[in-house]
């Protein structure tokens, strides 16, 4: 500051260039006009870093968006990276470094074992989280309020932590990414390093992108697209903030629990109620004891009180204090139980002794325990409990539905960092080019290929079609279905008109020539009609093959993560059921695995009623071939619709019978 000697006992100096000793890192909180002056000081100094916590760019406009503009010019020029702007700062917990002017005191000592890192797109909101979360005596080690990301962006905080060693477990808070496809190669990566990822996505009810032509497009929205791409790589997505420290919390305890296996005790018979339909609901499940722990609790507990899982003390727990201590003892032998669920719903009476009880028990086994519920009574006397059982390193979570959502969410997460695998690297071959070579040979003008066109693009990736040919006129049409065989399908080929059957351009199973050529007038007759203006290439005599499961495979890209993969059920059921999933490219086989099994027609795939399953290597191994067509024609192709690919019983294999492809 050019107006002061000193300032708070510390000596001010009048510009960054009267800096006597070399600097690592600017904290600039100049007006915003007096920014980019500032940086490019703090640059010709040398200095690397620079934190820009000054508001008042993007956000208010055009001038603002060209401020951020140059910022990154400079960037790029000086080789300095810039937080920011309008951002809360970054603090290192590790080394004391707390460039950030937030509310955030330090955090005081925490009761888990592990600490958790925070990157948030909003600054004060992160805050909050921070505060939530130290009020719960959950430690941190870093902070990151990435601002407006004009130089370094949410991902390149993620990457570091995922390279940190002393980064234990990452907390996110999201608005929208700006490189999806590097933040899931990053996420990956941390599920390699079995690192969670623990996300609140905010803006869930927004609309996504435009609904397209095909049935991929109208599908995809971008909550289900961000929902699936946080799936895909293991990002536990919380939708609340105590969903958020709920597992935050089962995450930095010493104990996780090893599986779903839930005993449940109550001092009240409703409350053993509430827990148990909260840990089935959040599909964990109620463990079964032994019958030798049965044995052994009847023998404790009154012959009113039930000695099966959920486990109700009852109201002899206030006359036989010791009552808590010895269930919870006898049932941690239990080899059947992976965890236990102590119901905290409890009076002032019981306060004390649960939480005495609690430490006692968890301090003498080795067994996970978590606690749900908040006691009632005085303000001072219940954050005392509280805090005297967290101490312990013992998980309290406010809600049962929060608690086991978080249970739940952690023993998915371990799952999938159990069994992930990065995607296979191929590179780009013949294929590529006999598909790109034939799009290219388009006119320039056509967005919409035809089926016969599509095909063109998708056989060389090895998704095969019905032998077929194009006629122009019925004579053609007769001809071709006699070197083909009987039966056949007569479809309408036209760039105009993308759903055949709702112009009557479509006619099944013609069993000999007259038919065919009946077949030919009328979708002629028939499109004309409906459409009169449509370009009409001509009409597909195809091969007609044996029925087998419709399914529907499309691609659509996505701004934010580019190509993203759909799978379900085809035909009429695509928009009456909406039962599809997605998933990002590139696909693993376990990815694709994970598709076919996610949506709820599954059970009919996997054959019911003594029926037998379909092709679910083939069906694999299709979606494995989108995936790479996806991301090498990704500058030619913007959606694909294979509608529908029919599998045949297990070991027959994959046909596309119908495909629509738009040109970017």
């Amino acid at each position: 500051n050019p107006r002061y000697v000193s300032i708070a006992n510390l000596t001010c100096y009048p510009s960054v260039n009267d800096l006597p000793d070399p600097v690592e890192l600017a904290v600039v909180a100049a007006p915003a006009v007096s920014v980019l002056p500032t940086l490019c000081q703090c640059a010709e100094k040398g200095i690397k870093g620079a934190v820009v916590i000054t508001s008042g760019f993007s956000e208010t406009g055009e001038e603002g968006l060209q401020l951020e503009s140059d910022m990154v010019a400079l960037a790029n020029h000086s080789g300095m990276r810039i937080m920011g702007p309008n951002c809360l700062g970054v603090i290192n917990n590790l080394n004391g470094l707390w460039a950030s002017f937030g509310p955030l005191p330090p955090t005081k000592e925490h009761c888990y074992k592990r600490r958790f890192s925070l990157i948030s797109q909003s600054g004060f909101f992160g805050s909050f989280i921070y505060l939530a979360a130290d009020y719960q005596k959950l430690g941190f080690t870093h902070f990151a309020s990435v601002g407006n990301q004009t130089d370094l962006n949410f991902t390149d905080f993620l990457e570091y932590m995922i390279d940190d060693s002393n980064v234990e477990i990452i907390g996110s808070y999201i608005e929208g990414l700006k490189e999806g496809r590097k933040f899931l190669v990053a996420a990956r990566e941390a599920l390699l390093k079995h690192k969670p990822i623990v996300s609140m996505k905010v803006g869930r009810t927004q609309a996504g992108a435009k609904a397209a032509t095909s049935h991929t497009g109208s599908l995809a929205g971008e909550t289900r697209i961000y929902d699936a791409a946080f799936d895909q790589v293991g990002i536990v997505n919380a939708n609340s903030i105590d969903h958020f420290l709920a597992v935050l919390t089962i995450l930095a305890a010493e104990r996780r629990p090893p599986g779903p296996r839930v005993a449940v005790v109550s001092i009240s018979g409703g409350g053993a109620v509430i827990l148990s339909d909260e840990c089935e609901l959040s599909g964990l499940e109620l463990a079964e004891f032994s019958p030798e722990t049965i044995l052994e609790l009847d023998r404790v507990l009154p012959f009113f009180a039930s000695s099966v899982n959920p486990v109700d003390l009852t109201a002899q727990a206030f006359n036989n204090p010791d009552l808590l201590l010895k269930c919870l003892k006898l049932i941690a032998t239990d080899s059947n139980v992976d965890m236990i669920a102590m119901n905290l719903h409890v009076g002032y009476e019981l306060i004390d002794t649960v939480a005495n009880t609690l430490v006692e028990v968890y301090n003498q086994i080795e067994k996970p325990m978590v606690a749900i519920g908040c006691p009632y009574g005085a303000k001072v006397k219940v954050e005392k409990a509280l805090a005297q059982i967290r101490s312990a390193g013992l998980p309290v979570f406010n809600a049962a539905d929060s608690g086991f959502w978080a249970v739940a969410e952690f023993l998915k997460w371990q799952k999938k960092a159990q069994n992930t695998t990065m995607p296979a690297k191929t590179l780009p071959g013949k294929e590529r080019d006999m598909a790109i070579n034939y799009l290219r040979s388009l006119p320039d003008h056509q967005k919409n290929l035809t089926e016969f066109q599509a095909a063109r693009v998708l056989e060389p990736y090895g998704i095969t079609f019905p032998k077929s040919e194009i006629a122009s006129t019925a004579d053609e049409a007769v001809e071709i279905a006699s070197n083909l065989g009987y039966p056949v399908v007569l479809k309408i080929q036209s760039p105009d008109i993308l759903h055949k059957t709702d112009v009557g351009g479509l006619v099944t199973n013609l069993t000999g020539p007259e038919e065919v050529r009946a077949g030919y007038r009328l979708i002629i007759d028939s499109v004309n009609k409906n459409i009169p203006q449509a370009d009409i290439d001509g009409v597909l005599v195809q091969k007609m093959v044996a029925s087998g499961h419709e399914i529907i495979i499309g691609v659509k890209q996505d701004p934010v993560f580019g190509p993203v993969i759909m799978f379900g059920l085809g035909g009429i059921f695509t928009e009456v059921l909406r039962d599809v999933s997605f998933k990002v490219a590139p696909l693993t086989r376990l990815d694709a695995e994970n598709m076919i099994r996610e949506i709820r027609g599954y059970p009919v795939l996997a054959g019911v009623r003594g029926k037998p399953p379909a092709d679910l290597n083939a069906l694999t191994e299709a979606l494995l071939k989108v995936s790479r067509l996806a991301l090498e024609l990704e500058d030619e192709i913007e959606e694909i619709d294979i509608n529908p690919l029919l599998v045949f019983d297990d070991g027959g294999g994959t046909i596309a019978v119908d495909a629509l492809i738009s040109r970017r």
